[in-house]
C-alpha cells in the first residue's frame, strides 16, 4: 500500500511465520494437515463407545481431512511437510499457550 496509514496495526513475531500458522491452523480447525497424518492420528484420546449415545457413536473421534485409511490422499503420503526446525518452533509456540494437544502433534512430526 505504501506509507504509514494511521489506522495499520503491525504486531511483532517472536515466532517463526511457519510456526504462527501451524498455531492458527490449529486454533481454526483443531488439525494441521502439514504435521502429517501420524500426528493427527496419535494426538486425539479415543471414547469410549460404551459411553457415549448410540446416535453420536459415529460423530465421535477427529473428523479427518481427507477419509480414513486412504494415506494415499494426504500430501507427501502422510509425511510431515515441516521442516525439524519449524516442528521444534511449532512445540516452542504451543508449549507457551498451553496447548498440549498441538505440541504433541509437532513432537510427533519432529520424529519423522
Amino acid at each position: 500500500l505504501g506509507g504509514n496509514l494511521p489506522d495499520t496495526l503491525f504486531v511483532p513475531l517472536s515466532h517463526p511465520p511457519e510456526a504462527v500458522k501451524i498455531l492458527l491452523e490449529y486454533c481454526y480447525t483443531n488439525r494441521v494437515v502439514s504435521l502429517g497424518q501420524k500426528a493427527f492420528q496419535k494426538s486425539y484420546h479415543a471414547t469410549d463407545v460404551h459411553t457415549l449415545d448410540e446416535m453420536l457413536i459415529p460423530h465421535s473421534g477427529p473428523i479427518s481431512p481427507y477419509p480414513s485409511g486412504l494415506r494415499s490422499l494426504w500430501p507427501n503420503n502422510g509425511k510431515p511437510l515441516v521442516s525439524l526446525s519449524v516442528a521444534l518452533a511449532g512445540i516452542r509456540l504451543a508449549e507457551e499457550a498451553n496447548l498440549t494437544r498441538l505440541s504433541f502433534m509437532c513432537e510427533t512430526a519432529a520424529s519423522q
